[in-house]
């Protein structure tokens, strides 16, 4: 119950002392009167000695200056007025008044001052008066010694925390033989039902004191130990009461208190104030949640921190209204945002929200109009009709932006022109996707205005539009130095001059590359668009380092303009067709040509069947489209062999007209007209079957080759000596 200092100097834990099992004891300086000090001190000159120790160590002047030659009867009358909290702060001041008060003749002191809290139940008798006011009002933890302990196990008569309570006490006892009502407990309220806890050291020690005992000794014990279970039960049923009524006490000071505090602040101008104020910073600070009674003198010492509290809490206030304003203000701007971008031209491209609210006159409304005053969509008219020189405006900013971070490339230096932008070599770097993006999609790139939580201030303005301007510290966006060299290069070898085709110009042309290093006559050649040319020819470069950083065994494959004929480009159509709808449905792609909202196709279709009552099935070109930010060509494709796979056609166009050898059905349609080597030729209702092929073509003994069979309606039974199948009903010439 003591301090950890003084636990350090000799204090035992629960159950070492003599004829006290369960409580702090100290056989040489515990907080317990003792009468042999007591008659050493009774000796004539003895008061005389300890004040002029106290003396010695203090000085001639100090805390205890006035204390100094009084006699002992005149402290203990002085000392008897104080708390128990008060005079066991005291007894820990110095090693003399210790010595003082914790003698046998200073007892009337602890009764008094015991008796000045109103309805505190009586010391029990197996504790000493310190060691009970250091129970009822000190708050360390006496197991490990933090402060602010509130829980007190009045059975075990010990202060214990939340950490401790689960170490030292348990729902459950390991020793059979003791009788459990014997061990004092802790109630532990869950919230819905009331828990007893038992003391795990008491009951060690109980069980080895009961283990040494034998037959009739051991029901002596037990009767002496339920007798006194059942004081200490009556006992703590009664400090448990005082504490609750206590408690409530104590709060009624403290709310008391705020009130008064309260008032000395309207007093001084703080009312409003304080109408305002819906922090509890003001309740809950030190100097304000106590129960002591504030006096003059009280005021006077703490009006001064109060006052700048204040202060801080009416800063915070303007800080949170104002920024309340402006998203308001930041809202009624979006809207008419979404109504501009709505009646502009598809691919138009105009900054982002976060930007169009950076826009200077813009900003000033939301930002310099006072917060009282509210703002309408008619303040923004002004601003809107200069909108276009203003995005004009914006747009010239990110491009020189742009040719500044070309212009730091030693390949390029800083004489670059604007018209750089727009050549089919300059590529950007977007440090979060990891992709290549040329001029201008760049500037509407998602990436380079999505929302990143930050604890900066600047970002958590952003927060309430849910994006940020564009490259937004600066570091979303790099030129593409590996992707510039790399360009050039395959333009070169494709007949193109690097230096002046634009971007424009080879989306206009869209030529079919190939990567020879990809293609073999086993899988096919590898043939892709233009962007998609470059983007490959960096993956064998492996750029590992981030941009402009080459692996150590990099190299640049050869590409060049792939040489296809008129079936080979039309099944290389077909196949990025389909690559490419299978990879969009789902990714923010596609724009609604009425509102311009991106999103995924599945949403996108949802929302124009919502927005457009009369459209059911909304086409794209009518009613949507892929964004400007969409990548503009699908992956690279391979065109293999005749006998290879065969390419399925779009069910939704097909007249079966198109179906033959390397295009099926896919599902089969009515249609059909025959010609997709069906079995019987019925409808193309077997098109894709694979499920008759039996693996066994006998080549050489090895099993069916997928490349070869799968689609292909096959009887099982080639010959491996020609090739051919010898059923009449098959139909397939099939070599190997």
């Amino acid at each position: 119950m003591l301090r950890s200092s003084d636990h350090a100097n000799g204090f035992k834990i629960a159950g070492e002392g003599p004829g006290n099992p369960n409580y702090l004891t100290n056989n040489d300086d515990d907080e317990v009167l003792d009468p042999e000090r007591s008659r050493k001190l009774s000796q004539p000159g003895d008061a005389h000695n300890v004040w002029h120790r106290i003396k010695r160590i203090h000085g001639g002047r100090g805390t205890l200056e006035g204390l100094i030659g009084m006699p002992l009867d005149v402290l203990f009358e002085i000392f008897g007025h104080l708390n128990p909290l008060d005079v066991l702060y005291l007894a820990r001041t110095t090693k003399p008044l210790r010595d003082v008060l914790m003698r046998r003749s200073a007892m009337s002191v602890w009764k008094r001052a015991l008796a000045n809290v109103n309805g505190l139940p009586e010391c029990p008798s197996d504790l000493a008066e310190p060691q009970w006011a250091s129970l009822v009002f000190d708050t360390l933890c006496h197991y490990c010694w933090k402060t602010n302990t509130t829980n007190i196990v009045w059975m075990n008569r010990t202060r214990c925390c939340k950490k401790c309570s689960a170490e030292y006490f348990s729902d459950s006892l390991q020793y059979s033989d003791l009788p459990r009502e014997l061990v004092p407990t802790s109630t532990i309220n869950t919230g819905t039902w009331l828990r007893q806890q038992y003391c795990l050291r008491t009951a060690s020690i109980y069980n080895d004191e009961f283990a040494k005992l034998s037959g009739q000794e051991k029901e002596a014990w037990c009767a002496a130990k339920r007798t006194e279970m059942q004081t200490r039960r009556k006992h703590a049923e009664l400090c448990e009461a005082w504490n609750q009524s206590r408690t409530a006490e104590l709060e009624a000071n403290r709310k008391r208190r705020y009130i008064r505090i309260k008032l000395k602040l309207i007093e001084l101008g703080w009312g409003d104030e304080i109408k305002k104020m819906k922090s509890n910073k003001l309740t809950h600070h030190k100097l304000v949640r106590q129960n002591k009674e504030l006096t003059e003198c009280s005021w006077a010492d703490i009006r001064p921190t109060l006052i700048a509290l204040m202060e801080e809490i009416k800063a915070e206030r303007l800080t949170v209204e104002r920024r309340n304003a402006q998203t308001c203000r930041q809202q009624i701007l979006s809207r008419i945002y979404e109504e501009f971008v709505a009646s502009q031209p598809l691919h138009s491209i105009i900054p982002g929200l976060a930007d169009f609210v950076m826009i200077n006159k813009f900003k000033t409304i939301i930002e310099d109009t006072p917060v009282e005053e509210e703002v309408t969509p008619e303040h923004f008219q002004g601003a809107m009709s200069e909108l276009a020189s203003l995005i004009d405006g914006w747009r010239q900013t990110k491009n020189r932006e742009l040719l500044e971070m070309m212009k730091v490339s030693l390949d390029i230096g800083s004489d670059a022109p604007q018209s750089m932008l727009n050549l089919a070599t300059t590529f950007f770097y977007c440090t979060s996707c990891k992709a290549e993006v040329q001029h201008p999609r760049i500037l509407i790139h998602a990436c380079t205005t999505s929302l990143r939580y930050s604890e900066d201030a600047s970002s958590k303005y952003f927060y309430d539009l849910g994006c940020e301007p564009w490259n937004f510290g600066g570091k979303r966006v790099l030129f593409h130095h590996v992707a510039y060299t790399t360009s050039r290069s395959i333009l070169k070898s494709c007949g193109y001059n690097p230096d002046i085709v634009t971007a424009q110009e080879i989306q206009d042309a869209n030529p079919f590359i190939e990567c020879l290093d990809c293609s073999n006559e086993k899988q096919g050649r590898l043939i892709m668009r233009w962007p998609q040319a470059v983007s490959h020819s960096i993956s064998h470069q492996r750029c590992e380092g981030g941009c402009g950083q080459k692996g150590s065994d990099a190299h640049m494959p050869e590409m060049r303009l792939a040489s296809l004929d008129e079936e080979d480009t039309e099944l290389a159509v077909k196949l990025e067709e389909a690559s490419r709808t299978s990879t969009s449905n789902y990714a923010a792609l596609w724009s609604c040509v009425r509102c311009k909202k991106k999103t995924n196709l599945n949403n996108l279709r949802n929302h124009i069947r919502l927005t457009k009552n009369q459209v059911t099935e909304p086409e794209e070109a009518k009613d949507y489209v892929r964004h400007l930010d969409a990548p503009g060509h699908p992956q690279p494709v391979r065109i293999k062999p005749r006998s290879s796979l065969p390419v399925y056609c779009d069910p939704a166009t097909c007249d079966g007209s198109a179906c033959g050898d390397n295009i099926r059905c896919d599902p089969p349609t009515p249609s059909c007209n025959g010609d997709c080597d069906c079995d019987s030729g019925n409808e193309g209702s077997s098109c894709r079957e694979t499920s008759n092929c039996n693996d066994s073509h006998k080549d050489g003994g090895a099993g069916c080759d997928d490349d070869v069979c799968s689609g292909n309606k096959c009887c099982g039974s080639h010959n491996s000596s020609n090739g051919e199948c010898s059923r009449e009903s098959c139909g397939n010439d099939l070599t190997w």
